[in-house]
């Protein structure tokens, strides 16, 4: 039977004024790095009659000529596995810090950040908006909090590989899937549940072989989740196997041969989004580790 195909134009949402953007960080006197710099402006775009003008204009409309099909196909998890009980309170207290003290966290609190209209007109129609699964701590651990709409937001996220509240997309969730769940009651496992993040982590160093070569990662926030963990926090979360879960705490899935975790990543001077030709950092890390051939 034949996949279902959804199609997104990709680049009749990319509207923004690199030229312009550029200039703005320059004049931000700060020793703050390019991503905080980039999100302190985004911050400030005001809905003003020019950009409203802007959007408005037929040239920024849907080319339907270059609409990207997707394929979702399924797939299935990772296989891996690590742990140590001072880990989870170490990762928690100083994530929680780190986060306490960021510019970033600053600007979430404020809920102002909106994306332009034609973008957020894009995320409503294919229901790119995000979804929180851990609510109880969705206002202390995630990326800058960007608004949709008045009903929904997504936030956006460094490339990097940094470990945040798990997260999914409203494309890939399902009523199945468990919102802020009951922790489990875990018996003969090393595993511990970081509640920063929602998710668990067992700290033990696991060798993977990848191309005659052998790989060591541990399984800890920012690093990597082992196969043990993985199917912990899927089952937590009643998450099905064809779906993974990414070092950023986003249910990812695959989509045109690699796994895409439908998240949007501010990257030099414009936002990506994770769905086919772009791949953020912690879903490549998840395509390197697992055998997509098999899939």
């Amino acid at each position: 039977m034949p996949q279902p195909k959804y199609s997104i134009d990709i680049g009749n949402i990319k509207v923004f004024d690199e030229t312009q953007y550029s200039k703005q960080t320059k004049n931000i006197n700060s020793t703050n790095n390019e991503f905080t710099k980039r999100i302190l402006v985004l911050k400030e775009e005001k809905t003003s009659e020019d950009i409203n003008s802007k959007d408005n204009n037929s040239e920024y409309l849907p080319n339907t000529n270059s609409l990207i099909s997707l394929s979702l196909n399924d797939s299935s998890y990772l296989n891996y596995s690590d742990t140590n009980e001072s880990k989870s309170t170490f990762y928690e207290s100083k994530s929680q810090i780190s986060i306490n003290n960021s510019i970033i966290e600053k600007e979430m609190e404020k809920d102002k950040n909106k994306f332009n209209l034609v973008r957020a007109n894009y995320y409503i129609k294919y229901k790119l908006n995000d979804i929180t699964l851990n609510i109880e701590y969705i206002n202390l651990n995630t990326p800058p909090k960007y608004k949709i709409s008045d009903k929904c937001y997504a936030f956006l996220y460094p490339n990097e590989p940094v470990t945040y509240c798990i997260t999914i997309t409203n494309f890939l969730k399902t009523e199945k899937i468990n919102v802020n769940p009951t922790i489990l009651q875990i018996n003969n496992n090393s595993a511990k549940f970081f509640s920063i993040y929602g998710l668990y982590f067992c700290g033990k160093n696991i060798e993977i072989k990848k191309e005659n070569e052998t790989h060591i990662k541990q399984c800890a926030p920012n690093s990597f989740i082992c196969n043990e963990c993985m199917d912990l926090n899927k089952k937590l979360y009643n998450i099905k196997d064809k779906y993974m879960i990414n070092i950023n705490g986003r249910v990812s899935k695959i989509n045109k041969g690699s796994y895409h975790c439908f998240g949007h990543f501010l990257c030099g001077n414009q936002i990506e989004d994770c769905i086919v030709k772009f791949t953020c950092s912690a879903c490549k890390l998840l395509n390197f580790f697992l055998d997509l051939s098999k899939k």
